[in-house]
């Protein structure tokens, strides 16, 4: 199959950034950008996600929490107004 050259400007600091994580996924700027276009061509739409999952600190900060207590069983409600009279209390 011929080949075709592409070229694409991008900020060189973007493009090291892009370029370390990928390298994180095992993967190089030109390999990602193939799966990209073949992921839209069968798609037919802007399809996927490729990352790391990366807590917000406030959730970070309750997964240290939960884990430092160990497994709890959590008190259930029959309704949501049970829970608002327990929160009161």
């Amino acid at each position: 199959m011929a080949t075709k050259n592409i070229s694409v400007r991008i900020d060189e600091k973007l493009k090291q950034q892009i370029e370390t994580l990928l390298d994180s996924f095992g993967l190089n700027l030109t390999t990602a950008i193939h799966l990209y276009i073949h992921k839209v061509l069968s798609e037919q739409r802007i399809p996927f996600e490729i990352g790391h999952a990366h807590p917000n600190r406030i959730t970070h900060q309750a997964i240290l929490e939960a884990k430092k207590h160990g497994k709890q069983k959590a008190k259930s409600y029959k309704s949501f107004d049970e829970l608002k009279s327990n929160l009161i209390k």
